[in-house]
């Protein structure tokens, strides 16, 4: 049985860790420190609880089963085609791509201004090199775990470590909505990495590419992505916590900043100067392709698992030129649909990774499965509709009896109630027969 050397191990990390972090990892978290000022520590704690320990525990679990349609399918057929529909197309060349595309062309032609032509031509040019490294899947390990993940790691330390020999100032107050529940908040501005929906979808790749490695039962897979998964969000919680710091003890230098982009972009200036934007252009470039190629080659493989007549390579070009199209004109519009999808999108996922987790305690009961998971889906959708418009009166009056609903979490209470009465159900079968 061939085992992993420390080389390979330490790749496969990296990569998991270059897999999930993209555009939004770099953009939220310093303006989360920023605005939970003295709070930043609970709000990045919660963030990094839907950020980090929700995807990694995705990944371990989804490992456990082979695939998340085998999760999925025990809700139901009809349900896993939809649900990974949705998934796929709107984290990738919906949403995910276009947006990592549009981050690094902002970054990079920040002073140039945002001209349609500059745009496109870089659009072209970006989908082409991401579309090219993404043709050969099994070899992920190589590109993001041996060289683009490893330079990214090194880069933002040095940007961390030069803000602090360099002096930063004392922390701002929060504002309003960290003032209160800093550790919720936190954990509700983690649904916009996209991470939790990303973290299913990843164990087809990790296993095609540590089989690649020479790994081939399943146990030792598994055993490989657990500790692989618990090491990538170490870091990733690592990288949080500085790049969140790095926002909080830098909000009084500069109070004008509108986002997380604009806080790195004054922070390296101050520490580097010119050389910072050169500094942090390849930062969100690296950072950007590592997960654009992540999600365009698992959207690709799962549409030529449900299609193989159509090749992979026919598959990555189709999804390639959404991405490109998308990231060129309808970004803008598409991203003000982002939150109440993610806030539809998240529950069930997190939900779905919890049923994984607590499996063995229900004994997979279907049922526990299926009809928890349709509550998960009832209570978002309810939630999301005043924000997609329908603001009636009687949706109103339901959310507001319902606990933890003006904080987004109308699910809860019902499907985790419904949960307990099901496993009860479940152990007074048994006792009585």
């Amino acid at each position: 049985m061939k085992k992993l050397n420390k080389k390979d191990f330490l790749q496969i990390s990296f990569m998991i860790f270059g897999m999930f972090f993209g555009a939004g990892n770099l953009i939220f978290p310093p303006l989360i420190g920023k605005e939970s000022g003295v709070y930043f520590y609970l709000s990045i704690l919660g963030f990094s609880l839907s950020a980090v320990l929700i995807p990694i525990i995705g990944v371990i679990e989804v490992s456990k089963f082979g695939d998340i349609e085998n999760i999925l399918e025990k809700i139901g057929k009809k349900f896993s085609i939809v649900f990974l529909s949705m998934l796929y197309i709107t984290i990738a060349p919906l949403v995910a791509v276009p947006r990592a595309a549009s981050t690094s062309y902002s970054i990079i032609f920040e002073n140039v201004g945002d001209k349609i032509m500059i745009r496109v031509i870089y659009s072209i040019v970006f989908f082409s090199i991401i579309y090219m490294l993404c043709l050969t899947p099994n070899h992920l390990v190589t590109k993001l775990g041996k060289y683009l993940t490893p330079v990214l790691f090194t880069l933002i330390l040095i940007i961390f470590l030069g803000t602090i020999i360099k002096g930063v100032s004392s922390f701002t107050p929060p504002l309003e909505k960290y003032s209160k529940l800093p550790l919720l908040q936190g954990f509700l501005d983690g649904y916009s990495t996209l991470d939790a929906l990303t973290a299913v979808l990843f164990g087809v790749i990790l296993q095609m590419n540590l089989r690649y490695k020479g790994i081939e039962d399943d146990r030792s897979i598994r055993k490989y992505i657990v500790k692989s998964s618990i090491l990538a969000g170490i870091a990733l919680f690592s990288i949080y916590s500085m790049i969140a710091f790095l926002g909080s003890s830098t909000a009084r230098m500069f109070p004008n900043t509108k986002n997380g982009a604009d806080i790195l972009s004054e922070i390296t200036y101050y520490v580097f100067g010119k050389f910072g934007f050169v500094l942090l252009a390849v930062v969100f470039t690296i950072a950007c392709s590592s997960i654009c190629i992540s999600l365009l080659t698992c959207i690709s493989e799962f549409y030529y698992k449900k299609n193989s007549k159509i090749s992979y390579y026919k598959w990555l070009l189709l999804w390639t030129i959404v991405s490109t199209i998308v990231s060129i004109f309808g970004l803008n519009n598409i991203l003000s649909f982002t939150i109440p999808l993610l806030l539809l999108m998240n529950p069930i996922t997190i939900w779905i990774i919890f049923l994984t987790l607590t499996d063995k305690i229900f004994d997979g009961d279907i049922l526990v499965y299926r009809y928890t998971t349709y509550v998960v889906c009832s209570f978002s959708l309810l939630s999301i509709l005043p924000k997609l418009g329908l603001n009636l009166e009687v949706i109103n009056i339901i959310l507001s009896y319902i606990p933890f609903s003006k904080y987004e979490f109308a699910w809860f209470i019902p499907t985790f109630t419904l949960y307990i009465l099901l496993i009860i159900r479940k152990r007074l079968y048994f006792i009585k027969k």
